[in-house]
């Protein structure tokens, strides 16, 4: 039986692949139907405002990724923290690690919120953003900043439920809310005539609603992870573990984000139409990277229910079964998004330089993800394991670091498109070998079944 009870998943007993599977393809689609909400931005101003407000709403995407990927990361501690607890069977435990990530999502989502709206110019002008869309973009990252906050709500509430095999819910949920993105899109742009603004309105408004939806769903919920808002506190070691699983691959999702910002301010200086193509061609690699975060999402989960039952023997299956199916997952989504790049591409520009540059970036970047979701595996199995620390750190140096010196050194000689697209897939390999390596030494020293583990101090 892959399920336990409705919606659950048994990760402590029985076969993996399955399990992996059935929970990793509902946090995949979660995935691609939050990246909905941008791209039916991206898809509606382009084809009905113009290329340069596509290019307007473009330019925020790594600032907006960096601004809030730091505390949707911090989930996975969250998300780790509620597995082992469920794993231990200890429900109390479990509670209040729920109830701490939940209210510190809501505290962080309130300060990314206030830092959108109030920094936007600044940040935007840091980038080197075009003049002849800045206007369009600070408008945009303003409007959008109102919802920021919902999205963090939305993404702690949503790993209580994954931390006990729930991916389908947040799903509906998603899908509910990204249809109404949609509608909101074309409703604005094409009956009431706005440009960035109406976009920007209505994916805040999806993302208040996505939230509303999963606290109601969590506010009926049985069992541990069941919200009650007088119960909603900061508990010391149950924060303590949130921190020490998600803090360091929070601070690598920024550092990471951070790389790609430069790049960003790199790609500006070829003019709005390579903005545009190159923010085409992400919105298609965004979508063949969520199986490079979903299945990742299912190692970190089922090592820490199974750290947590003291069963270490399964570990090992674990991570080859989520290396497998991450790498099989993108290497099939790459081979389609390839063959149809050019209607895909279409979907947000007609402009030939646009494209252009957009099926440069697929072809370089596409055969990458496939390297990156096999070893992105062996990342959440040690985070569960509590190497987050030292991940981060391999990460860091072997993502960040190399394309920075790339950018900085190579890419003033060779100031071409391709010497920045060339360094993710050759970063991604080397970080790669890297992390599985750090695997295999902490894989061969974890204790026999039924022993303590430590990953947090305990009281």
């Amino acid at each position: 039986m892959l399920l336990t009870r409705r919606n659950e998943i048994d990760m402590l007993n029985g076969p993996i692949f399955s399990k992996i599977i059935a929970f990793s393809v509902p946090i995949m689609l979660s995935g691609w139907l939050q990246l909905l909400y941008n791209a039916a931005d991206l898809i509606v101003v382009g084809r009905c405002a113009g290329d340069h407000a596509l290019a307007a709403v473009g330019a925020t995407g790594p600032l907006i990724v960096m601004m809030t990927n730091f505390f949707i990361t911090m989930s996975i501690g969250a998300n780790a923290a509620v597995a082992r607890f469920l794993g231990e069977g200890n429900d109390d435990g479990a509670s209040r690690a729920a109830h701490t990530g939940i209210l510190f999502g809501i505290l962080a989502g309130l300060a990314v919120g206030l830092a959108g709206s109030i920094g936007a110019r600044v940040f935007l002008s840091a980038m080197d953003t075009p003049a002849d869309i800045i206007d369009s973009s600070v408008l945009y990252l303003r409007l959008y900043s109102i919802g920021m906050p919902f999205t963090l709500v939305y993404n702690f509430c949503a790993a209580a439920l994954r931390a006990k095999g729930d991916t389908k819910r947040p799903l509906y949920i998603l899908s509910g809310t990204g249809l109404i993105n949609v509608l909101l899109n074309l409703f604005f742009v094409l009956v009431l005539g706005m440009d960035v603004d109406g976009v920007a309105l209505a994916t805040a408004i999806s993302q208040i609603l996505a939230a509303v939806l999963i606290i109601a769903c969590l506010l009926r919920e049985k069992g541990p992870v069941r919200l009650i808002p007088r119960r909603l506190r900061i508990h010391g070691r149950e924060l303590g573990m949130i921190l020490k699983v998600g803090m360091p691959a929070a601070i690598q999702a920024v550092l990471f984000n951070f790389s790609n910002v430069l790049y960003q301010s790199a790609v500006n200086s070829f003019g709005s139409m390579a903005v545009a193509g190159n923010t085409a061609s992400m919105q298609i690699t965004n979508f063949v990277f969520q199986a490079n975060v979903a299945v990742p999402q299912a190692a970190v989960t089922f090592t820490s229910q199974n750290v947590g039952a003291r069963q270490y023997s399964r570990i090992g299956r674990i991570v080859k079964s989520c290396a497998f199916a991450a790498g099989g997952i993108t290497a099939m989504m790459s081979i389609i998004c390839f063959i149809l790049r050019y209607p895909l591409l279409s979907l947000y520009t007609t402009d030939s330089e646009a494209m252009r540059v957009g099926v440069l970036r697929l072809a370089i970047l596409l055969p990458g993800y496939c390297v990156n979701g096999f070893s992105e595996s062996f990342v959440g199995t040690l985070r569960a394991l509590g190497k987050s620390l030292t991940s981060m750190i391999i990460t860091v140096f072997g993502v960040c670091g190399l394309r920075i010196l790339t950018l900085y050194v190579i890419f003033p000689h060779l100031h071409t498109l391709k010497v920045l697209y060339w360094s993710y897939p050759i970063t991604w390999l080397l970080t790669g070998l890297a992390q599985m390596t750090l695997f295999f030494i902490t894989y061969n020293k974890l204790p026999k079944d039924g022993e303590e583990f430590v990953l947090a101090k305990r009281r």
